[in-house]
């Protein structure tokens, strides 16, 4: 009872007793609360939340991020505002004695930046074929990846391919991806498909051929006379 051992009654052998004894260990009121750290980990996190265990009460706890001046705190909480890149955590508790307890520290990482993507193919432009290259490029690695053609479901892709057997016409094209830590990041294109109308030349090169023809025809034929 409030941080102190009781050895209430008993049995002697013979007697049952009603003594009421106080106990203090040897050493009691130098020993430090042990406070350990278990969350952030040695990783890569978009949000960080600080949780950690300690095993008993204390009359302050705080914690110090990349050597700073401690923040109070009484439980876990996230850690917002830290900035891209590495840090470092380290707990403190001090109890009813004045005992400072040191956690371990812990080394992590924020990432609050989406991937970046390079469409390289297709370009804002007409292409006189119905199969075009999707070529791109990510600055990170991801854990999803897909594209996405006209405002239709996402497809789930592994890396650059061929869209075969567009139709003729405009068409847009979204690539989505999503890294490790759940950052998610989308690029769009616009482009045309245009067939050389080759069918379409070669028949107005032979209806000029053939008023050609008839107009020679019709000269000729003229002279004769």
């Amino acid at each position: 009872m409030n941080d102190v051992l009781y050895a209430i009654g008993g049995f002697d052998g013979t007697n049952w007793l009603d003594v009421n004894e106080q106990y203090k260990p040897v050493g009691y009121g130098t020993v430090p609360p042990m406070i350990q750290i278990t969350s952030p980990e040695n990783k890569t996190y978009s949000q960080a939340l600080l949780a950690f265990t300690i095993n008993r009460g204390t009359q302050w706890m705080g914690y110090s991020i990349d050597n700073k001046v401690n923040i109070t705190v009484d439980a876990e909480t996230k850690l917002i505002g830290l900035s891209q890149g590495t840090h470092n955590v380290t707990m403190y508790a001090n109890d009813t004695f004045g005992n400072m307890g040191v956690s371990n520290s812990v080394l992590f990482s924020v990432d609050t930046l989406p991937p970046m993507i390079e469409i390289m193919l297709p370009q804002n432009k007409s292409y006189d074929t119905v199969d075009v290259q999707l070529t791109f490029a990510l600055n990170e690695g991801v854990t999803y990846l897909a594209y996405s053609l006209d405002g239709q479901q996402p497809v789930k892709i592994n890396g650059n391919l061929t869209l075969p057997a567009l139709a003729n016409g405009p068409h847009s094209l979204t690539v989505y991806a999503v890294d490790g830590v759940g950052n998610a990041a989308q690029k769009s294109v616009s482009f045309n498909i245009a067939p050389f109308p080759i069918v379409t030349y070669v028949a107005v090169g032979t209806v000029i051929t053939i008023i050609l023809a008839a107009s020679y025809l019709l000269v000729k034929q003229k002279m004769k006379k």
